[in-house]
């Protein structure tokens, strides 16, 4: 087929074998020129084999199926042929060719006419007759009336050859970075009759990756945004553009996942292996091990190690090599340490051939662990300490952080803590020094993926013992987002600093999570400030045995052999760790949390027993290492992170069955520089005393909507919703009843609970029912009123996310009729935009407490935004809460508060201790009513 132009191809790999591909084409030319079937059927095989995406060998493979008059290879191959590059004017011959064939001449014209539209051929009608000839002798067909078809079509476009030859140049200009305005072109296409639909929008997919790789990022991403929701476009030509929509968002994983889940979908349409499905497998890999699934990136890359193969591509068999070897790392046993050792080191070893230097430094990261673990120390390092030099070379600066952490680590495991420290500090000062460049968002996703820096560097100081730069570090590793919306000028309080504000009957107490199991805190009074480590590993083991194995379907035996505490079934196998540290991992940690909360959550007798077991020993990991610390105390400040967030620590048990709240008021910041921020607030004494609403309305509930959404769908709701959000708009009723927010029940509780406020507080603003729609409170905030209240109580149901962060707000009333342009959910986004001045917020609602909980900030969610409106303390709960007991409960504390005058830590404990101690009765002494609500702020 000598007249397929040779025009600038658009999606030309890096890494294709170029050479073989030309000297396959030169085998099909052999066999087109002495006819010889065979010949152009292997050269075309060839083709493929050497340049999977790109569309000249499909129509090799296409024009010699015809040849043999094997329509159906043709059929498929020709398809193919135009996903890759439907502007090829060969593409559209051959189909009219394969229409003309089976009788399908009206079609056969159509394909014809698109053919010379975009025809580079000077010799026009004359090259396709040429090659009629040559299909009429070896099919024994009578192609006349197609040749008369031809002339045709090449009368019927005029200017089409120059036409095409000034849009491949304009295409040179993209390429370049350079700008070009195709109208003309494509004007002059829409003129032709038939015109093909298809030309502008390629068009425009064409300009969004060439602006691409010419590194006009900002240019890209609206084309590439509107090219995949094109109605023309085929699926070839989507999926490079949801590859190309990978890399940005970086930080979005959510988004980026769908953008690779959709680009496969895409290219899967294709049927036939492709370099595109190897790109989209490598992003997809790479995005659910930052989501932290690695099982499904293992089995994504050993999918793409199958394909790269197949297309003997050398990068991606780096990259799946580097993928495996990386899963592996992470896995307990000799089996798995081999097995990173073999696909890390042939990783290495490829990339150090091609002499790919980016795929080498990342084989050559992980391939130092397994170094690491398997003795070779010196080494490991050394590899490390390459990759980290090289990184910072090129200004790479996330691995750079990812080569000092790991650094730091291998020097923590050789017990080297100053060295260790000294690399984690490299870290976090490569994060802290560029992230404030990034979005709130990014900035969020960035630091959750960096926190294990910090983390290492919390426990290499709690090693040697230095209490000031410790507290810098955890303070730092929380709320940084949040103290930045209070006050971003506002810089880090020093130790000394929170010390000089402690009353003698405060402590103040940080803690992290070091490795699973072990806690580090920093006690903070007046006079003193002391580190204390708790690492009970056998205490933690045992709470494996006896409860999360069950939990996870592990046994505990296996043909009549108990494992022992460092022993575990892993795959039918016993597997004994020689640290037993080892053998308790965050997975594990994970699920005990999860556990303690259910069972905070029941109120059963049957429960009972399980329920103090866990509440003492939580007391015993967390409160007892800290006693001789907190004598003469009587009031904790607690600052948590992790999944202590989610945990009431007034309901620990002591040895003797006593709460920490029998002996402690709690309350919980989120750090102290955010509550040196709050400090900083001077609000008028002369304020409304009290803001109340309750016994809202709502509508039936969903009775129907599902409770089971795939991962896809879930990301695409929060991609919408984030959408509108940042779009500044308010009513998200479709996505939220998409996800099954709709109608709820009545709660009678709430309209007396606000009823009771108001014979307490007579000069309470108390609305209820209709009077509390969402367009009511963004009303009251409007006018001003809403900041002149000392405190502000909503009472109804509420909701949290802990994965969609905007989906974190209460309900408000929902008329039969609507709300005007809200959608009856006061979220977190907008609570955030309120303007308080309260000196305490309470949501008397569920799970009011909970959020997003990002690693390096803590929960995202409605405390902070809270925060962020004006109110200096916050009332909120960790879990479903009993509406007779919290009506209870906010009873009791706005009575301690106005009548007995106490201030608002003492008003909440005093209150819980009330209920603690029996005087509403037994079933409200029980921490599923007091303890689910938290005090935190100033």
């Amino acid at each position: 087929m000598k007249h397929i132009s040779l025009i600038l191809l658009l999606f030309l790999s890096l890494f294709t074998k170029a050479q073989n591909a030309q000297k396959a084409q030169e085998k099909f030319s052999q066999g087109y020129d002495t006819k010889n079937i065979a010949l152009m059927d292997v050269g075309a095989d060839e083709y493929i084999k050497y340049n999977s995406d790109n569309s000249f060998g499909y129509i090799f493979k296409a024009f010699a199926a015809i040849a043999k008059n094997d329509l159906t290879t043709a059929k498929r191959y020709a398809k193919a042929a135009n996903q890759m590059f439907p502007m090829e004017s060969a593409n559209y011959t051959l189909a009219s060719y394969i229409a003309f064939l089976e009788g399908n001449t009206s079609e056969a014209s159509n394909l014809m006419h698109y053919a010379f539209q975009l025809s580079p051929d000077v010799k026009g009608a004359a090259s396709t007759k040429e090659e009629l000839d040559i299909l009429a002798e070896l099919t024994g067909k009578d192609f006349s009336a197609l040749k008369t078809i031809a002339e045709n079509a090449e009368k019927a476009t005029p200017g089409a050859i120059q036409n095409f030859n000034n849009y491949n140049a304009c295409v040179g200009q993209w390429y370049e970075g350079k700008s070009c305005d195709p109208s003309q072109y494509l004007k002059v296409w829409a003129s032709y009759s038939p015109s093909n639909p298809l030309l502008k929008d390629f068009a425009t997919a064409t300009q969004a990756i060439a602006y691409y790789y010419a590194g006009q990022f900002d240019l890209a991403k609206p084309k590439l945004e509107e090219a995949i929701n094109s109605q023309y476009l085929n699926p070839y030509t989507k999926a490079l553009c949801f590859e190309r929509l990978t890399w940005y968002d970086r930080y979005d994983l959510n988004k980026t996942f769908l953008y690779a889940n959709k680009g496969l979908a895409e290219i899967d349409k294709l049927g036939f292996p492709t370099l595109t499905k190897a790109d989209l497998l490598f992003r997809k890999s790479q995005i659910v091990g930052d989501m932290g699934k690695r099982d499904e990136m293992l089995q994504l890359a050993q999918e793409l190690l199958v394909l790269a193969t197949e297309l003997g591509n050398d990068y991606h068999i780096i990259n799946a090599n580097n993928l495996i070897g990386a899963y592996y790392v992470m896995k307990p046993g000799s089996n798995s340490t081999s097995l990173a050792n073999k696909h890390l080191g042939e990783a290495y070893v490829l990339a150090s051939k091609r002499n790919f230097e980016d795929q080498k430094m990342k084989a050559a990261g992980n391939y130092a662990v397994v170094q690491f673990k398997i003795g070779n120390r010196s080494k490991a390092i050394e590899l490390n300490n390459e990759v980290y030099d090289y990184h910072l070379k090129t200004e790479n600066w996330s691995s750079a952080q990812t080569a000092a952490n790991n650094i730091g680590f291998m020097f923590y495991m050789k017990n080297d803590y100053a060295n260790a420290a000294e690399q984690f500090q490299k870290a976090v000062d490569i994060t802290e020094q560029f992230l404030p460049k990034f979005s709130t968002k990014e900035q969020l996703s960035a630091r959750n993926l960096h926190a294990s820096a910090y983390s290492g560097l919390i426990m290499s100081l709690q090693k040697l013992g230095n209490t000031n730069e410790l507290f810098k570090v955890q303070d730092m590793n929380r709320s940084r987002i949040l103290r930045q919306k209070l006050d971003k000028n506002l810089p880090q309080i020093t130790l000394p600093q929170v010390q000089a504000k402690l009353q003698p009957h405060e402590a103040i107490i940080y803690y992290s999570n070091g490795e699973p199991g072990q806690m580090i805190a920093t006690v903070i009074t007046m006079n003193s400030a002391d580190i204390v480590e708790h690492f009970p590993v056998n205490a933690w083991l045992n709470m494996k045995k006896q409860y999360i194995n069950n939990i996870q379907k592990k046994p505990n035996s296996i043909n009549g052999y108990v494992t022992k505490l460092n022993e575990e079934i892993i795959n039918g196998q016993i597997y004994s760790h020689s640290d037993p540290k080892t053998a308790f991992k965050a997975e594990d940690y994970r699920d005990f949390v999860a556990l303690s909360r259910e069972v905070m959550e029941v109120s059963d007798a049957q429960f009972l027993d399980l329920q103090q077991k866990i509440l003492k020993h939580w007391y015993y990991f967390l409160i007892q290492p800290l006693e001789a610390k907190l004598v003469g105390k009587t009031t904790l400040i607690i600052s948590a992170e992790g999944e202590l967030n989610a945990m009431p620590f007034e309901a620990f048990l002591d040895s003797n069955g006593k709460y920490v709240l029998e002996r402690f008021n709690v309350k919980y910041m989120p750090s102290a520089s955010v509550c040196a921020s709050l400090s900083n607030r001077n609000y008028s004494e002369d304020r409304k005393p009290l803001l109340a609403m309750g016994g809202a309305t709502y509508k039936e509930p969903q009775s129907s909507a599902s409770n089971s959404r795939s991962t896809q769908s879930y990301f695409e709701l929060q991609d919408q919703l984030t959408t509108k959000i940042n779009n500044k708009q308010s009513n998200l009723s479709k996505e939220l009843a998409a996800l099954g927010f709709g109608g709820a029940n009545y709660l009678p509780g709430t309209l007396r609970e606000v009823q009771n406020l108001k014979k307490i507080i007579p000069e309470a603003t108390v609305l209820i029912d209709g009077q509390m729609k969402e367009s009511d409170i963004k009303r009251l905030n409007k006018s001003g009123e809403l900041n002149q209240y000392k405190y502000v109580h909503i009472a109804t149901h509420g909701f949290a996310s802990n994965s969609i962060p905007e989906l974190s707000g209460v309900m408000m009333t929902q008329p039969a009729n609507g709300d005007g342009s809200e959608d009856t959910f006061l979220l977190a986004h907008e609570i955030a935009q309120l303007d308080l001045k309260a000196d305490l917020a309470v949501l008397s609602a569920c799970e009011t407490a909970l959020g997003k909980n990002y690693n390096g900030e803590g929960v995202n969610g409605l405390n902070s935004a809270l925060l962020v409106a004006g109110a200096n303390s916050t009332l909120l709960s960790l879990w479903p809460v009993n509406d007779a007991g919290t009506m209870i409960l906010m009873t009791e504390t706005y009575n301690n508060l106005y009548v007995k005058k106490m201030s608002v830590e003492d008003a909440v404990n005093t209150a819980k201790r009330t209920m603690l101690n029996g005087v509403y009765g037994e079933q409200f002494q029980t921490p599923k009513i007091w303890a689910p609500f938290v005090l935190s702020g100033k």
